[in-house]
């Protein structure tokens, strides 16, 4: 019985286990083609702090938005972006 048990489970062990995929570029960016047909709108708040000699710190928040546009023929999306203590937009 013993050793039916083990047999048994080495049999379960070797089956299961498979080869993975070999991850290289072409592979990752054909994922990106595939997957980036799908997106049509990414938008993120952002926060970028920079430290400086001194002590001075920059801490900035923002927000960004990025949507895909069929009418713009060169870059093919539009972009927005907006820094929380600006008062700016950039489009």
């Amino acid at each position: 019985m013993r050793k039916f048990l083990i047999l048994l489970i080495s049999v379960v062990v070797i089956t299961s286990c498979k080869k993975e995929k070999k991850i290289d570029f072409e592979y990752v960016t054909t994922k990106f083609k595939e997957y980036s047909n799908n997106v049509e709108r990414i938008e993120y708040n952002a926060q970028k702090i920079d430290t400086f000699p001194g002590g001075v710190v920059w801490n900035n928040r923002g927000y960004a938005l990025i949507e895909k546009d069929a009418n713009d023929d060169i870059f093919g999306f539009s972009f927005y972006g907006k820094r929380n203590d600006v008062d700016k937009e950039y489009l």
